[in-house]
């Protein structure tokens, strides 16, 4: 998310339906939430406890995406789910915005399937729909104003670099290539004159770069290349460099190009965490970050951590506390959990219990998560990046000592309908 996240900027106003408040309150204060801990936001359960919720929560939650998978192996639809609300905006009224969301929509889900070490007959199923919808050619048409088609490209790329780096890589490599040079020629289609992309595509090339969905794109670019991709020289550069520059000096990250001579906006700081997170990942795997700059990231995404929950399940964006929006919720836990995974032994065990806390108590009794409205996308791809912060947390509790590797072990080699199973869907 924003990976989606996408994270785009829906304009949509309306309230909160009852049934849809979170665990607790969406609108709590977050200074008595982060003293008392009157919403619980810590770890309720011992680490052993953790580990084995986790397993059944990530088992619920490939379920709910096994059972709401389109015919055609995507997940996702822009008709809007909440009862009232106006079609949800993120204004997908083009065609290429809708298809372009629904791409990508459907690899953040696929890649939590991918991720997967041991998968059940159904779930091996959509994971082989969604890489053959994955794996097409696309080119989402371009609609002036306000048009989504490069989240499209930037996470298809994501998922077919993941998906080559994986144990079913070999059996789709020629197929992988071509799909994902086309999402680096669409990419560079609407790459913004500061080196990043916008929430919009904008052929003039006049539009700002945000932050988070610059490092993002420009981190599919950069892995890409290593898969022998074309990418144009200077493309990746002047994307890390529109990163750098919206890099605050207390190693937050602002909001996008417009901040970036702002060091008091509410967009910084304790709403940063988000953004602040997924931002110094790329820059480190890039190597344009070292491991103590990766550590002050984080220390960013704790400080502001007990703001995220105060957009999640808002109906109208940036209308929390520091302007935060729910779209950043399981955006920013995916991506801190992939940074600790890297930092490793530096992240102290409560951290992690915390991230496995989180996702457990927000996850929703029919297996799925969601932290915005954003029409019949915001479950799927909130399910998708829940999921991969539990896997990284069963992982890391593997590599601990703490439980047995066959729980959380890489699947063994072919393609996803040939591996085998250890659990069932009985």
């Amino acid at each position: 998310c924003w990976t989606i996240i996408l994270f785009l900027a829906a304009h949509v106003a309306g309230q909160e339906p009852d049934a849809a408040k979170p665990n607790g309150s969406s609108t709590t204060n977050p200074k008595a939430s982060a003293t008392a801990d009157v919403h619980r936001l810590r770890p309720q359960f011992s680490t052993a406890q953790l580990i084995e919720k986790s397993q059944v929560a990530i088992q619920d939650g490939l379920n709910f995406l096994v059972e709401s998978q389109n015919a055609d192996g995507s997940w996702g639809s822009h008709d809007p789910q909440i009862a009232g609300l106006a079609n949800f905006g993120f204004r997908t009224a083009n065609r290429g915005s809708q298809d372009a969301v629904r791409i990508a929509c459907t690899a953040i889900c696929a890649e939590a399937l991918l991720e997967q070490p041991n998968l059940t007959p159904r779930q091996s199923q959509a994971l082989q729909r969604a890489i053959d919808r994955l794996l097409g050619v696309h080119k989402f048409a371009y609609h002036p104003g306000e048009s989504f088609n490069t989240w499209g490209y930037g996470y298809q790329l994501a998922f077919l670099v993941r998906l080559e780096a994986s144990r079913f890589g070999d059996s789709y490599r020629q197929r992988i290539l071509p799909a994902a040079q086309s999402c680096v020629d669409g990419l560079l289609r609407f790459q913004q004159h500061g080196g990043g992309w916008g929430y919009y595509a904008g052929v003039m090339r006049d539009f700002e770069s945000m932050s988070f969905n610059t490092a993002f794109f420009g981190l599919s670019l950069f892995r890409g290349q290593e898969l022998g991709l074309s990418v144009p020289e200077g493309m990746v550069l002047d994307a890390t460099r529109a990163v750098q520059r919206q890099r605050a000096p207390d190693g937050s990250f602002v909001y996008s190009s417009r901040h970036e001579n702002q060091g008091s906006s509410i967009l910084m700081n304790l709403g940063s965490g988000s953004r602040t997170i997924s931002s110094a990942l790329a820059l480190y795997e890039m190597g344009l970050y070292d491991r103590q700059q990766l550590q002050q990231a984080m220390q960013v995404f704790n400080n502001g951590e007990n703001y995220l929950e105060q957009g999640r399940k808002l109906i109208q964006p940036h209308s929390a506390v520091h302007a935060i929006s729910g779209y950043f919720f399981f955006f920013g836990y995916n991506y801190a959990t992939e940074v600790a995974e890297i930092l490793a032994d530096e992240i102290p065990q409560p951290r992690w219990d915390r991230f496995a806390w989180t996702m457990l108590r927000t996850q929703e009794s029919d297996g799925r998560w969601w932290d915005t409205a954003a029409a019949d996308y915001g479950d799927k791809w909130g399910t998708g990046f829940a999921v991969m912060s539990l896997q990284r947390y069963l992982r890391e509790m593997s590599r601990r000592g703490l439980i047995g590797a066959s729980s959380a072990a890489p699947g063994s080699s072919g393609q996803p309908g040939s591996e085998s199973v250890q659990d069932s869907d009985d």
